[in-house]
């Protein structure tokens, strides 16, 4: 199933993007204790993509490599060991602050980042996740601090592998059914049928070999 709302090249940029965050992103922050602008580009592509496109990227460019190193060097200090025991409990608002020093990052974009890194304490501030939790799309600390709250508190009551980021994915996932809930079945179909046809392809293939 294609990703609704997204041109074919978009969807296999965001996929690529999103296993990126996944799976290189924290081994990265481990071996490096910092990120390069082109990482950032990375993170914000991803975000633009998969929420509504907003002008940040000219912004972000505009910090030098040297200073999102530095920027980025420090949230990871600030965060501790993100894989094990040594983890710091460095306030949310103190780690969002320092992210937001970056030039085109604001509380969405640096908790499309940390997301990845401490899903415990930092979920992804997407506009369906914010309506999900009844707040309004203000992308300010304080809303989002908030909204974090929300999300780890009602991970907390449903236990089990449950934190704050995968509620807000789970939020996100939900919204994009609501409203693109016939445009998937559509294509559902699609995909089925075209299975069907690859199969009765083959089937006559067969027939006419034993012929």
């Amino acid at each position: 199933m294609s990703i609704v709302g997204r041109s074919k090249k978009k969807e296999k940029e965001l996929l690529a993007w999103d296993e990126w965050l996944r799976k290189k992103l924290p081994t990265k922050v481990e071996q490096d204790r910092g990120l390069k602008l082109e990482d950032m580009e990375i993170v914000m592509n991803w975000k633009l993509t998969k929420g509504k496109f907003r002008p940040l990227m000219g912004q972000l460019r505009k910090n030098s490599n040297q200073q999102v190193q530095q920027v980025t060097g420090e949230v990871m200090k600030m965060l501790g060991d993100s894989a094990g025991n040594k983890k710091n409990v460095t306030k949310l608002k103190d780690v969002m602050n320092k992210l937001c020093e970056l030039k085109g990052i604001g509380p969405a974009t640096a908790s499309a980042l940390l997301a990845h890194i401490d899903p415990e304490r930092f979920p992804f501030m997407s506009d369906e996740a914010l309506e999900g939790c009844g707040m309004k799309r203000e992308y300010t600390l304080a809303t989002y601090l908030s909204f974090a709250e929300a999300l780890s508190s009602k991970a907390k009551a449903l236990g089990g592998e449950w934190n704050a980021e995968t509620v807000g994915r789970a939020m996100w996932a939900r919204a994009m059914i609501h409203a693109h809930g016939n445009d998937m079945k559509e294509e559902d179909g699609e995909g089925k049928r075209e299975d069907e046809q690859e199969d009765e392809a083959n089937a006559k293939r067969k027939k006419r070999k034993r012929k």
